[in-house]
């Protein structure tokens, strides 16, 4: 494999754990950052920034990609604050020479999407993978994502493969989005990569298909001619019990 890592763990000033990390060889490293650090209080009221339509949905996208850094449409000091505990260990990850994959699962109790006219709850969805991604590829170059893990799990709330479809393609165009503005703002070439969820079977189906199935549907679920935010590779490792699922887009 190209890559070997770890989950990320305890990375503190003053620790060894800099030590561990070069004396263990390895390159890569997962973190599981919750979106509970910054959701479901919202950073700009009202709840959903006014979105009510596709049409408001992408207006507001547009309007937001168009000036990022404007706080009329991100609170970035609230997002900042929050996000910020972790820039020791992703500074040092990065110093390393670590591929750093961002673990943020959009759990239905932190990202409630009540029905398929919601489009707050979608909305809000889009602009926390947004914010998280613009922040994380601006100061430490992150390009890996995992928007869901182990969706399988009991304790994953019961989500179906439909609703994690929905909220893979919000994530995903968010992401693609948030990096390539940051590439045009500050003269980065990232490329973004975002995961399928590591299951907590042995198996891929049906999450590894419903993906692939789907790589080229938009947001807005309509064909396009690439797949801009369904990953369209897959490939498959196996690591203890846990299949992993890595598409790239």
């Amino acid at each position: 494999p190209a890559i070997i890592g770890y989950n990320h763990g305890y990375f503190t000033q003053g620790g060894n754990a800099r030590a561990w990390w070069e004396y263990a060889g390895v390159n890569g490293v997962r973190i599981f950052i919750d979106p509970s650090q910054t959701e479901p209080t919202d950073d700009l009221a009202l709840w959903g920034d006014g979105v009510s339509s596709d049409a408001t949905f992408e207006s507001r996208k547009a309007a937001l990609r168009a000036d990022p850094l404007n706080p009329a449409y991100i609170n970035w000091s609230y997002f900042t604050s929050k996000l910020d505990d972790r820039s020791y260990a992703l500074g040092q990850y990065r110093a390393l020479g670590m591929q750093i994959m961002v673990q943020c699962t959009a759990s239905e109790s932190i990202l409630p999407i009540t029905s398929s006219s919601d489009y707050a709850g979608r909305w809000e969805l889009w602009q926390h993978y947004y914010a998280s991604a613009f922040y994380y590829a601006r100061y430490f170059d992150v390009t890996r994502y995992q928007m869901f893990n182990e969706p399988d799990h009991p304790n994953a709330g019961g989500i179906t493969t439909t609703e994690w479809l929905l909220r893979l393609q919000l994530a995903s165009d968010a992401i693609k989005c948030a990096i390539s503005d940051v590439n045009s703002l500050y003269g980065k070439s990232l490329q973004p990569i975002v995961a399928a969820p590591t299951t907590s079977s042995q198996t891929y189906s049906p999450w590894g298909n419903v993906a692939v199935d789907n790589r080229h549907q938009n947001i807005l679920f309509s064909t396009i001619c690439f797949p801009l935010t369904v990953p369209h590779r897959i490939i498959t490792a196996m690591y203890g019990s846990r299949w992993h699922y890595r598409l790239m887009i």
